[in-house]
């Protein structure tokens, strides 16, 4: 249950397009899996146990608290399976939160379904072992005074692949708080956190690669990211519109140690600057990032684009694939302006599964606007035949008449 207190941490005080072609925002399914360590494959290891879940009550044989009650149980690693689409209402609120308490490790597998929190003062799911999510959506938590609105692994790892983790709240790691957190195909929004770490909350590292972190929210620091103690590496990221006091899109806390980046925005930050990166930790830029006011460290690296303004993003919304994002709009300098061969890892395809190149270059970003050719006109209206000549007169016999 949503009851751990947030214990102190090392954390400190809360502190132009080719020829031919056009851009325009086209709707495309879910391609290649592209994680930040390279191309890999969501799902659980080939041991595991798989528990399927058959009913949306939030109780019972058959149901997802049983199925986290099950793996618990279990001494082995495990998957639980969840039913395509389907919505699971958590509104036992005796239980509260889905406790996974085994050492071994657990995969969420949701089939595009949405676990919703409706208890008050309750996350949505904790974790004692490493933590798999993939294709699901966690919202509603609420972590008053501890850590983790949406997922809390505070001893472990969190592992999201084409997850959404929205409209969540907690006093530090609003939507997910771990040791080290990975993000891929994935989207981090509206989540809140009262002290520090809006969006998600790192004691080590954080991964991510085609993610969008946006709208998020914290009191007093990180209102996208926070690291305490380790590393951020960012890939084809999209961190915007996050707002705190300081660091409103990213903080590097006292302790950590680097920010590392290859063609990733961070932009429209609200209340602090982009960037808040602390004495003895240092930004190592692998070319193509931009940010919009200049103090995330960019600069360095081929093709940066350090305090560029307003990239021109529209609005988070669905846009293809199986999760949110923030599409480049005409004229952003997001356009056509990352090297794709500098990338520390392939990355053949954006967030929503769109190829990468669309043009003469990558976006920078987590979404590559695709590049339509204009339609084929086809042939022409048929052109009409010469009308006819007019046939030759018919000869006239006539007498002649004298008169005199």
């Amino acid at each position: 249950m949503g009851t751990d207190l947030l214990a102190p941490g090392p954390e400190g005080p809360p502190a132009a397009p080719p020829p031919g072609g056009r851009r325009t925002r086209v709707a495309v399914l879910v391609g290649t899996v592209v994680a930040a360590v390279g191309i890999v494959a969501g799902g659980a290891p080939a041991s595991a146990e798989v528990i399927a879940v058959s009913t949306t009550a939030d109780g019972g044989a058959g149901s997802l608290r049983a199925a986290f009650a099950q793996a618990s149980g279990n001494a082995e690693a495990d998957e639980i399976v969840l039913q395509p689409g389907a919505t699971y209402l958590l509104d036992d609120c005796a239980e509260g939160d889905l406790d996974h308490t085994a050492a071994d490790d657990l995969t969420l597998t949701g089939n595009g379904a949405t676990i919703e929190q409706t208890c008050a003062g309750e996350r949505v799911v904790e974790s004692d072992s490493d933590l798999a999510l993939v294709e699901v959506t966690l919202t509603g938590g609420d972590a008053a005074g501890a850590l983790g609105g949406g997922v809390e692994a505070d001893t472990s790892s969190v592992t999201a692949t084409r997850v959404t983790v929205r409209g969540n709240g907690a006093s530090t790691g609003g939507g997910i708080a771990a040791i080290r957190v990975t993000l891929t195909e994935s989207t981090v929004s509206g989540n809140s956190a009262t002290s520090t770490g809006g969006g998600v909350w790192a004691d080590q590292t954080v991964d991510a690669v085609n993610t969008t972190l946006a709208g998020n929210e914290a009191g007093a620091s990180g209102g996208g990211v926070v690291v305490v103690n380790d590393t951020a590496t960012l890939t084809d990221v999209t961190l915007a519109g996050n707002t705190a006091p300081s660091g409103a899109n990213v903080e590097l806390q006292p302790g950590s140690d680097a920010l590392v980046a290859f063609g990733t925005v961070v932009a429209d930050p609200t209340g602090g600057t982009d960037c808040a990166v602390a004495p003895g930790a240092v930004t190592t830029s692998l070319g193509s990032n931009l940010d919009s006011d200049g103090t995330c460290g960019f600069g360095a690296g081929p093709a940066d684009q350090p305090g560029a303004g307003d990239p021109l993003l529209g609005p988070l919304g669905a846009e293809g694939g199986p999760t949110e994002t923030r599409v480049p709009q005409p004229g952003s300098p997001l356009l056509d302006t990352a090297v794709c061969a500098d990338a520390p890892v392939a990355v053949p395809t954006d967030q929503r599964g769109v190829a990468r190149p669309q043009g003469p270059a990558c976006d920078v970003g987590a979404v590559e606007v695709e590049v339509v050719a204009p339609p084929d006109p086809g042939p022409g209206p048929p052109v009409a035949d010469d009308p006819p000549s007019a046939p030759p007169a018919a000869p006239v016999a006539a007498a002649a008449t004298f008169t005199g």
